[in-house]
């Protein structure tokens, strides 16, 4: 087994590996004031950076230099406005339809019970990381070099599930946002789930649209976009999507009490569905923040600080993600699709359940579609970046590895798309590998670890961290098992459906 690394030779390595990466890819998933702030702090081209690749020729900041930003600190609330940030995105119209398949209590139970969770097992990498820039060379500094290409396997595997989920998501973004701005133009309307389109027809009938073919259009955009040299202006574009977040929260309350039909009582069970662990599976992936944790903390002011941030950005994000699941519940739009024969696929996406001429509903899918068309090139960044940095660390990458692992990625996306495959299993697979591994095992296997080189974890404490493995492996099993979701569709009168 490979025990905490005390080597003379070892110590050297960590310490070459800390100066010598590169920006963190965490940083470039992060969208949002910190992104701005960093963006400022450029370094110019210098001679010794032409021989790297395309995605390297111009570094942003050495992990070296990120103390050196801004020697004032920022402070508790931009502090927690970027962890805040970096959690809350489209998962959000995922959790309506998360709530139909654990129920209303239950629902409620596990977000604030998986926040928790997720605020700890983070709290413990920044705890026993706090002296480095990346969970990897936590994973270094305690399980060795084979402990750090485990990470950095299964963190590319995470990102890359998370990257399909929104890939099928954008995809239906563009999709309905077309059929929309031809519904507009001819005063038609269509009802987003539904993709009977004629055989025959001409090149300008909006009958050839499908998602499909909107997916194949993305694809060759999101191509092109990942090709770019310099992620600047991408990171730029993305630091304004919480715009669109606040606007897509917006948009789920009010169309769901508000404005829109509201069906007499929520879709879900009132207590709890047996098939509760599908969306703990979509809360580990929408939680997962442990790979910025340790750049965004460093950044802040006040070292004790830090966790209070933590604690309260985790507090906010859960209440962001379990209102609007929760009220989603009540919009009979929402209602009607989650019933459908494709329900189950379909009503992932919150926005399918409104027809394509609604201008509230059109709005909301440009805005999302905007910021997943920017989000998509850093997630294939930073997934790209943690399969190179195994197959090609220390050594000069062939230039033809990028477009080519971009191309997979894409392609990959496009077979889900293709194929159908739903938002929500995309989500709950990936968490149910990744999420796992990241968010239960490796923090907490690193906290005993240290406690126990120390001799300072009592049996006590060891049977809880041992108890919060068991569950998050549990959840994990949970997603494979066919369990039956429990909702009223027996209750609903037939003439509101229908209406």
């Amino acid at each position: 087994s490979v025990g905490p690394m005390s080597s003379s030779r070892t110590a050297r390595r960590l310490d070459f590996e800390t100066r010598e990466a590169s920006i963190d890819d965490a940083e470039l998933y992060m969208a949002g004031e910190e992104l701005v702030e960093t963006l400022l702090c450029l370094e110019k081209p210098r001679d010794s950076d032409e021989g790297l690749e395309p995605d390297e020729e111009v570094p942003l900041l050495r992990n070296a230099r990120a103390n050196e930003v801004d020697h004032r600190g920022r402070g508790a609330v931009a502090i927690v406005f970027s962890l805040w940030n970096t959690m809350v995105g489209g998962g959000l119209l995922m959790l309506p339809w998360s709530f139909t398949e654990a129920g209303c209590v239950a629902g409620v139970l596990l977000t604030i019970s998986i926040a928790c969770v997720c605020a700890y097992t983070a709290y413990l990498l920044y705890h026993h990381g706090r002296n480095y820039d990346d969970i990897s060379l936590v994973a270094l500094k305690y399980f060795g070099k084979k402990g750090q290409i485990c990470v950095s396997i299964v963190m590319a595997l995470l990102v890359m599930g998370v990257f399909l989920a929104y890939d099928v998501m954008a995809t239906d973004c563009v999709y309905q946002s077309a059929v929309g701005v031809h519904d507009f133009i001819h005063g038609t309307s269509t009802n987003p789930a539904d993709e009977a389109r004629s055989t025959q027809c001409t090149i300008l009938d909006i009958s050839c649209w499908s998602r499909s073919k909107a997916g194949i259009v993305l694809t060759l955009v999101l191509f092109s976009l990942s090709l770019v040299k310099h992620v600047s202006t991408l990171i730029k574009i993305n630091s304004f999507g919480v715009l669109s977040i606040v606007y897509l929260i917006v948009f789920i309350i009010v169309q769901s009490v508000i404005v829109g039909p509201v069906a007499p009582q929520p879709l879900a069970v009132t207590w709890i569905s047996p098939a509760f662990p599908r969306m703990g599976g979509i809360l580990v992936g929408t939680f997962f923040i442990h790979h910025a944790i340790l750049p965004v903390l460093k950044t802040a002011h006040h070292t004790v600080q830090r966790g209070r941030c933590l604690f309260v950005a985790y507090i906010l994000a859960a209440i962001t993600y379990g209102l609007p699941g929760l009220l989603g519940q009540y919009s009979l739009d929402f209602v009607r699709l989650r019933l459908s024969k494709h329900g189950y696929r379909d009503g992932a996406n919150f926005l399918s359940a409104f027809a394509t001429n609604q201008p509230f509903a059109f709005s909301a899918r440009v805005a999302m579609g905007l910021q997943l068309v920017t989000v998509l090139p850093l997630l294939m960044y930073i997934a790209r970046r943690q399969m190179l940095g195994v197959a090609f660390h220390g050594l000069q990458t062939p230039l033809w590895i990028v477009p080519t692992l971009n191309a997979a990625m894409l392609l990959l996306g496009l077979t889900c798309i293709v194929g159908n495959v739903g938002i929500g299993s995309i989500m709950r697979y990936a968490s149910a590998t990744g999420g796992f591994l990241l968010l239960f095992l490796f923090p907490i296997s690193v906290h005993l670890r240290d406690r126990w080189t120390s001799g300072s974890e009592s049996k006590l404490s060891t049977w809880g961290h041992l108890i919060l493995v068991v569950l998050g492996l549990a959840l994990s099993v949970g997603q494979f098992l066919p369990l039956q979701t429990h909702m009223r569709d027996a209750s609903w009168p037939t003439y509101m459906l229908r209406q």
